[in-house]
């Protein structure tokens, strides 16, 4: 963002977390809500059509308990006119999930989002907040602007970019990338793809082409027959955590989890080295994909069920 339209932005909510303060009952009148911020200040245009797009105007207007991360207009023009219209015209479901990633259920100022490291966001979504240099600070890598804007149902803090979660599910965060494609075609043969495309929030532990590859021989082309699908089923439902979504602190921390598979459960350590393993040797190599519902662990062998 360019100095000027960040000292304007500055100063246009320096102004209006001043009036917030000096708003006790009975003196001036209640702090302004979320939406009534938006509304004031005019470098919030395209949020507040966003909300207006998404029936969130009314929402942010009620009392609650919110943290807002508003991006500018500058933000929101940074996207691009066809992703804006896009969003804005053609997909609002779309519009309305990247909006829940802007927000988290509580009011927090930007150092305590700061001390946590990783915040939920209403989408269910993970964000990562980092202190920088001089006092400022950064979300998923975009910066704050203005911080710890009060309102009278939370508090806003101004951001330099619009933040994009994967809008893919877990079916199509697994096509995306090759690593998956033994996996993906076993989802389709055990006719799960319905199943994982749907609202979840799932937690998969997916394992890589080389995981499969390190089956014995047959035993993959056996698990695909026909005839042999509730077999492939029983071990996919086995890489399906039965919790919503859990992220491997989470895991760590937990020790165990049930898994889809009826009566089944993983269990979790840490290594010394700090790799997540299940089972006791099978490794997470790679931790926290997020999806649109769930998230993925991948995983460096197949999980196999006990007494499969």
């Amino acid at each position: 963002m360019r100095i000027a339209n960040r000292i304007a932005v500055t100063l246009a909510l320096g102004t209006l977390a001043g009036s917030a303060h000096a708003a006790p009952a009975g003196v001036g009148g209640p702090a302004p809500t979320i939406t009534e911020i938006a509304q004031s200040s005019s470098d919030f245009r395209f949020l507040v059509e966003a909300l207006r797009r998404t029936n969130l105007l009314d929402t942010f207007d009620q009392p609650g308990d919110f943290t807002v991360l508003a991006p500018t207009n500058d933000a929101f023009a940074a996207l691009g006119q066809e992703t804006i219209r896009d969003l804005f015209w053609f997909n609002q479901d779309d519009l309305a999930y990247v909006l829940s990633y802007h927000v988290i259920v509580g009011s927090f100022s930007i150092d305590e989002l700061g001390q946590q490291g990783f915040v939920t966001t209403l989408s269910g979504q993970r964000l990562r907040v980092r202190p920088l240099p001089l006092g400022r600070v950064e979300i998923n890598g975009v910066e704050v602007l203005v911080k710890d804007v009060p309102a009278s149902n939370g508090t806003v803090q101004v951001i330099d970019g619009v933040l994009l979660p994967n809008l893919d599910d877990i079916v199509e965060t697994a096509q995306s990338t090759s690593i998956f494609s033994t996996l993906v075609d076993a989802v389709v043969a055990a006719d799960l793809v319905g199943f994982l495309q749907g609202d979840g929030p799932f937690t998969v532990f997916a394992p890589t082409n080389a995981a499969f590859g390190n089956l014995p021989p047959n035993v993959l082309a056996d698990l695909l027959l026909p005839q042999n699908q509730a077999d492939l089923i029983e071990v996919l439902s086995y890489h399906v955590v039965d919790l919503g979504r859990v992220y491997s602190g989470q895991a760590a921390a937990a020790g165990t989890a049930p898994t889809a598979l009826p009566g089944a459960s993983l269990t979790f350590t840490v290594s010394p080295q700090g790799q997540l393993t299940i089972n006791g040797d099978v490794p997470v190599l790679t931790a926290n994909l997020d999806a649109r519902n769930g998230v993925i662990h991948v995983i460096g062998e197949v999980l196999i069920p006990p007494g499969f």
